[in-house]
């Protein structure tokens, strides 16, 4: 070969390398171009925060399941979905998909069970649920979500601190648009963690406790169920009830439905009396023989005070005063032993003083009056029978009705039960340990158990408040508010009681506002729900 082909094929050669060079810097530059313009969009699908638990480590909330639809911009998402969609909807779906645009479309109910194509199904948690129970304690959420009132308040930063998402990402060019051919991702960053906060209900007793409120017409009132043994508050509950996922429909709705009404405190009327008959058998047991003859009323220095309905109810001692709800009776009574000693008891049973519930929840103290006002004898009258000054909670109620049942110890009432980890594990709250040191008798046990031998007979002789197959004790109330609507006198009525007589489970405290007796309204209450447990049992 010459000189001259050698030279060409060289030039050859050495053009077709600087070309291959050339058409690898341009493919790295376009591969470049790519890197920079490729990139994922993510959208956010759903948020949770920290669970509530009952004292079963069953959720109270993020319980209720729902799914979304991630859709990738394409005709046949579009037409997937189509059938399933409104006009509106529709109309802004193909405008979403005409700009290249993905879209997450949470369902109002589970219509897709699985994916297909370009459309993904995915489950996401609701926090609260259509019929959510234990509203009132648990609380609600502002537009920020954080916690406005209940444990969701009291609870907020650590609720928080174990916040979570569940997000879609997508690939899109520079300009947002969906690059077709690439797989959206589904990303859980700690969403519906375990972590949370665990409380003493008990969700078998409130759904119960709940469910009687409603079967009953208590629509305006509240009810709380208690562990004698230890002030564990195993049910709380509150009417009218309010939507947590929509708060502002009840912000004008009369009867208070945002207000917890069992940290409330209200005219008792004759729960009252077993604290003036705890008082009267402390200070001598004989007290209970003590007969009294009922005419329907008392004049107190020209005050005439009747007992219900007038009725005269003859010669009575304390079984029958409590059983009959004798006003003059224990108008007597409290006569006769003086009101020192009524105040002394009321406050060992927890009259008079909050309770503390849990971090930031509070029970109202309510008022118990003075001994200087006491000296009254009209004042000293109304105390007698639960009426005048007297307000308290229906917790309050509850615990003083806990230390008889108990055998004579004072328990103080909590709902917080402790912490709960990301992996289960519960931490509980370090006082709940001492309980058993904690406890501190307050009346003797042949006091509590006279007591107990009474309440069993109001109940035995009074067939709406009497469960069907266990036994019970307890009291009814039908307090005047001192308030009168359309020339009637308005009252709140009650039932107060536990179950069974000698190995007491909870106590129960209803209450009802503008009711009309106690023996109507919430006796039978009282009695379902006890027939409840024992059936669920």
């Amino acid at each position: 070969m010459n000189k001259r082909v050698l030279v060409i094929f060289a030039l050859c050669v050495l053009s077709l390398g600087l070309l291959s060079l050339r058409i690898l810097s341009i493919d790295a530059g376009e591969y470049a171009e790519v890197g920079v313009y490729k990139s994922s969009r993510r959208m956010e699908i759903s948020r949770t925060r920290g669970r509530i638990y009952d004292r079963n480590m069953e959720p109270m909330v993020n319980n209720t399941e729902l799914s979304a639809l991630v859709m990738k911009p394409t005709i046949s998402a579009l037409n997937y979905v189509k059938p399933y969609v409104g006009a509106e909807k529709l109309s802004d779906l193909r405008t979403s998909f005409g700009a290249g645009s993905p879209c997450v479309m949470k369902l109002p109910k589970r219509i897709f069970e699985k994916s297909v194509g370009d459309v993904r199904v995915v489950e996401y948690k609701r926090r609260y649920a259509d019929k959510q129970y234990c509203t009132h304690l648990i609380g609600y959420l502002d537009s920020s979500g954080s916690g406005v009132s209940g444990i969701e308040k009291c609870y907020n930063s650590y609720l928080n601190e174990n916040s979570g998402t569940l997000s879609a990402a997508f690939y899109v060019d520079a300009k947002g648009r969906d690059l077709s051919g690439l797989d959206l991702e589904i990303i859980d960053d700690n969403y519906d963690t375990s972590a949370g906060v665990a409380l003493t209900i008990d969700m078998k007793v409130q759904k119960a406790v709940e469910n009687s409120l409603d079967r009953y017409g208590i629509d305006s009132g509240c009810a709380v169920a208690m562990d004698p043994k230890t002030g564990a508050i195993r049910a709380m509950a509150s009417r009218p009830n309010f939507n947590p996922m929509d708060v502002a429909s009840s912000l004008k709705e009369k009867n208070s439905p945002l207000v917890n009404k069992t940290l409330s405190a209200y005219s008792v009327g004759s729960t009252f009396k077993v604290v003036v008959a705890a008082a009267a058998l402390e200070k001598s047991l004989e007290n209970g023989n003590l007969a009294y003859t009922c005419t329907g009323g008392v004049d107190v220095f020209g005050t005439k005070i009747s007992c219900f309905g007038g009725v005269s109810h003859g010669v009575l001692n304390m079984e029958e005063a409590l059983v009959n709800s004798c006003n003059s009776y224990f108008i007597n009574l409290i006569n006769y032993i003086g009101a020192e000693d009524v105040l002394e008891m009321a406050k060992k049973m927890g009259y008079g003083e909050p309770f503390l519930l849990a971090s930031g929840l509070v029970s109202s103290a309510g008022n118990l009056p003075s001994l200087e006002t006491l000296s009254s004898p009209v004042a000293q009258a109304n105390l007698g029978f639960g009426q005048g000054e007297l307000l308290a909670t229906p917790i309050q109620i509850a615990t003083a009705f806990s230390a008889i049942a108990n055998g004579g110890y004072f328990v103080s009432p909590y709902v917080y039960f402790g912490l709960v980890s990301s992996n289960m594990e519960l931490s509980v709250n370090p006082s709940l340990t001492n309980d058993v040191k904690e406890k501190k008798r307050i009346m003797s046990t042949t006091t509590s158990e006279s007591l107990k031998n009474m309440l069993f007979s109001v109940v035995e002789k009074n067939e709406k408040g009497k469960p069907e197959n266990t036994n019970a004790c307890g009291k009814t109330a039908t307090a005047e508010t001192g308030q009168i609507i359309n020339g009637k006198n308005v009252c709140h009525t009650w039932f107060a009681g536990w179950f069974p007589v000698d190995e007491p489970q909870l106590v129960i405290v209803i209450m009802k506002e503008n009711g009309t007796t106690g023996i109507s309204d919430c006796a039978p209450v009282f009695k379902n729900i006890v027939d409840t447990l024992v059936d669920i049992e």
